[in-house]
């Protein structure tokens, strides 16, 4: 394999480096979306949590007082809780694998595709 010249290693160096430079930034973004995506997630999970809890508790005095319907409630409710918890983490897994090749990428010091 013949020799590059110095001038096109010097291009490939810098056209690397440009590549690196841009990844700080790049990193702030995803941590930033990573965050945001946490506290949509506890934000989320805390209000499920306390949906739940309100229904359970319903729940528990409708039993008391021999309501049948209450239990249809919260059953149909946990049913819905379920389904948006899978979806939250539909999204998060999607997410994780969006980052995944990037970040494997960076790993063996190979530069990012660039944005279209």
């Amino acid at each position: 394999m013949p020799r590059q010249t110095l001038a096109v290693r010097a291009d490939r160096l810098e056209e690397r480096v440009t590549v690196l430079e841009q990844l700080p930034a790049r990193l702030d973004a995803v941590e930033s979306q990573i965050l945001q995506l946490r506290e949509e997630l506890h934000r989320g999970f805390f209000a499920v949590h306390a949906e739940i809890r309100a229904v359970e508790d319903g729940v528990t005095t409708g039993f008391r007082l021999g309501d049948e319907r209450l239990l249809k409630l919260h059953e149909e409710l946990k049913a819905e809780v379920r389904a948006g918890n899978e979806r939250i983490m539909s999204q998060a897994r999607t997410l994780y694998e969006d980052l995944k090749a990037p970040w494997a990428l960076m790993q063996e010091g190979n530069p990012l595709p660039k944005r279209k």
